[in-house]
């Protein structure tokens, strides 16, 4: 039986590069999500600097167009406050 460290180490580099794409959307995603809620700033930055990790990993234009998007939109949100 392997171990969870053991498994990670046996994936392909594509692999933990979709893992770690989709963690970061995800991540920006939720953050945003809170920030909106909570209006916290230091949230929205951080919600862009995973949208913009995002967006250097996407390979597909769609959603290279909607991390744009989503970038744009906590980077014009932050210089607003």
């Amino acid at each position: 039986m392997q171990t969870e460290s053991q498994a990670a180490s046996d994936q392909s580099p594509e692999v933990s590069q979709t893992v770690g794409y989709l963690f970061r959307h995800e991540t920006g995603e939720m953050v945003a999500i809170l920030t909106g809620v909570f209006k916290i700033v230091n949230h929205t930055r951080a919600a862009a600097c995973h949208f913009r990790k995002s967006l250097q990993l996407a390979e597909i234009k769609s959603e290279q167009a909607f991390l744009a998007k989503r970038l744009q939109a906590c980077e014009e949100k932050v210089s607003s406050l």
